[in-house]
């Protein structure tokens, strides 16, 4: 949503600038032509018509705007973004075409010379040469505001004009002061200048339309690399233009990985990579088996072989508790497996069973399976808020069992015959993970004995310098 309305802002600021830029560019060709006819002077009648360019290619710009703003469909499932782009090319081929009329205009002054001007011709043409600088400056600004590829190539093709405009004063002068070879000199070497920028313009569009790389892989592949179980990132390519990219990687994952799982964690790839690499507005993700010699450790090979069997018997499983046999030969686990709320007991005992069996025979190193049947209700159950009272003496007490940290949000929740405490306990950020787990745990067990009316609680953990939330307590 908040893309959409970037996309859609940014859209309207381009569009509001072309048609700024348009009108005055109007304006300017109005006063050129009119002022190259009353006083003879053909450069200034060509440079008029040269401005006139540069209107009809706002008018062109308006029109590829309007088509790179269309969703996408099925005939252009990738939406119309390179109709602006598109809109650039027109554009550099159009000052291709100008450089060729100011060269020809220039080898014509050469043999033929130029009329006699007056010096209100000079002043007019100064004043046009400002309204251009100051229509350069601003649309300029504007596309590297917007990342409008189509105002940064209308601002270099409106800037070429101002080197027309500054031949043509110069030639004026220089006719003035019988310099006659003066004009065509400067008029060609404004013809390269112009022909280089085309160029670039013509190459970057090139660049976009044949498909070559815009994200940096590295980039991309650190920001895979953040999502736990991601062991690897490759065959990562990128097209489309800085503001519009299409990205598509390949990953690896623990061979024995389930596919419901493996497919939340490529969802979770991709809402990063758009979220944190600038300009990716799609991603696709590969996801492969790791292969039997890239490091895996065997909590989280363990853990996904287990999945994918839970998985194969329409079952979920979660809290997921895995050690050593004292014998050090083997495995045991320890998990929560989920059934439906109507399921009986015994109906819940085979199917227990069915994945007990299937999982050692899948992992001979499993020697024992302990699993809580836990089931699921058929619909979220309403949630009412507990006592104030109570919630205020479960924060104090919270926060004198935990010495070394802070408290900073009790909430307690009734729902059904269920009440349940949600501690949030901040310590210190440098304290190791697992000691950090140890306290949470060792709070959890106090608050069930503390409080016998508490069917669940849970113990957040955080940084120290985490902000605290608004409320202290929620009861």
């Amino acid at each position: 949503m908040t893309s959409s309305l970037h996309s859609s802002e940014r859209n309207e600021a381009v569009r509001r600038t072309l048609w700024i830029v348009l009108f005055l560019n109007l304006v300017v060709t109005a006063l050129k032509i009119t002022l190259g006819l009353a006083t003879g002077a053909l450069s200034v009648v060509a440079d008029g018509f040269h401005s006139l360019v540069d209107a009809s290619s706002n008018l062109i710009s308006l029109a590829m705007l309007r088509l790179a703003e269309r969703s996408a469909d099925e005939k252009h499932p990738y939406g119309y973004q390179r109709f602006e782009t598109l809109g650039a090319l027109f554009i550099g081929v159009l000052m291709m075409l100008a450089a060729g009329e100011i060269a020809m205009q220039a080898i014509d002054h050469w043999r033929h010379g130029v009329p006699t001007v007056e010096p209100i011709a000079l002043y007019l043409m100064a004043v046009a040469f400002v309204v251009n600088l100051g229509v350069v400056w601003w649309e300029s600004r504007q596309g590297k505001r917007w990342q409008s590829e189509l105002l940064l190539a209308d601002s270099a093709h409106t800037k070429s004009d101002l080197w027309v405009t500054a031949s043509v004063v110069a030639s004026l002068i220089g006719v003035r002061m019988g310099l006659h070879w003066l004009d065509p000199i400067v008029a060609l070497l404004i013809a390269v200048l112009i022909v280089r920028t085309a160029w670039e313009i013509l190459v970057e569009a090139a660049q976009y339309l044949t498909d070559a790389s815009i994200v940096d892989p590295d980039t991309v592949a650190k920001v895979a690399m953040t999502v736990p179980g991601v062991l690897d990132a490759h065959n990562i390519r990128s097209r489309g233009k800085p503001t519009a990219a299409f990205v598509d990687l390949h990953i690896h994952v623990p061979p024995g990985m389930g596919t419901e799982q493996a497919h939340a964690l490529a969802h979770e790839v991709e809402t990063r990579i758009k979220s944190e690499v600038p300009g990716v507005v799609e991603a696709l993700v590969h996801v492969e088996p790791a292969e039997a010699n890239e490091a895996v450790s065997p909590w989280a090979d363990l853990t996904s072989r287990l999945r994918r069997v839970a998985d194969g018997l329409g079952l979920g499983i979660h809290e997921v508790h895995i050690s050593t046999l004292p014998d050090g030969e083997g495995y045991t686990a320890e998990m929560h497996l989920e059934f439906p709320g109507e399921a009986t007991l015994g109906e819940a005992h085979r199917q227990a069973q069915a994945f007990t069996e299937r999982a050692k025979a899948e992992i001979p190193a499993l020697r024992e399976i302990v699993a809580h049947l836990e089931p699921l209700p058929a619909q979220v159950l309403p949630a009412q808020e507990g006592d104030a009272a109570l919630a205020e003496e479960a924060r104090q007490f919270a926060a004198s069992h935990c010495p070394n940290g802070q408290i900073q949000h009790v909430d307690l929740r009734r729902s059904g015959t269920h009440m349940t405490a949600a501690v949030r306990c901040a310590l210190p950020a440098e304290m190791p993970l697992e000691q950090a787990h140890a306290q949470a745990d060792a709070l959890q067990r106090e608050l069930l004995t503390a409080f016998t009316m508490l069917s669940r609680a849970i113990v957040q953990v955080v940084p120290l310098e985490d902000t605290p939330t608004p409320n202290e307590v929620t009861a």
